[in-house]
């Protein structure tokens, strides 16, 4: 059985180029307040340069999308999920707003999301090498995302998550 999926971008350098992840970017000063009511991590206790895992659920409690929350600022949250599940989610989460004073915005087409595993991972942000997972480091118009690191034969492996504006120069040493 084949693991890898075949839209996936993936380079021997161990930089791969995930197809199927959109960003929502949540921007305002109730931004924080809003999400702690939305998802099902403390999005409020998150602080700046830390990432979480969340969910997002229907009032039954059965998931309809999951995240990875970046809290890029006090007021600036990046929100990574599957690109299929963004516009519903996008439209749903917008509809829970009202007074809020909090904008909710695809940014897909600006971003760029890569993964790194291994050594070029170690090698890209050595700063988070030894880091426990979720911590994040910012570099330039980008942000390393410390993941748990992956299991095979015993050796652990590095993994790291890089949001970035597309066309800042990080970003195109990571292709």
């Amino acid at each position: 059985m084949d693991l890898i999926e075949p839209d996936l971008k993936f380079s021997p350098s161990g930089i791969l180029a995930p197809q199927h992840w959109g960003l929502i970017l949540a921007e305002g000063p109730d931004a924080g307040s809003f999400l702690q009511g939305q998802l099902t991590n403390d999005v409020l206790l998150l602080p700046v340069g830390q990432a979480r895992f969340a969910g997002y659920c229907s009032a039954k409690g059965r998931l309809m999308a999951s995240f990875v929350v970046l809290k890029h600022s006090a007021e600036k949250y990046l929100l990574a999920c599957h690109q299929d599940l963004l516009p519903s989610t996008l439209k749903r989460l917008s509809m829970f707003v009202m007074r809020a004073k909090l904008k909710l915005t695809d940014v897909t087409a600006q971003y760029d999301i890569r993964g790194l595993l291994g050594t070029t991972a170690d090698q890209a942000c050595p700063a988070l090498q030894s880091e426990v997972p979720w911590r994040t480091l910012q570099e330039g118009e980008g942000h390393f995302i410390k993941l748990h690191s992956a299991k095979n034969s015993g050796l652990s492996i590095s993994r790291l998550m890089w949001i970035g504006l597309k066309d800042a120069p990080s970003s195109n040493a990571l292709t």
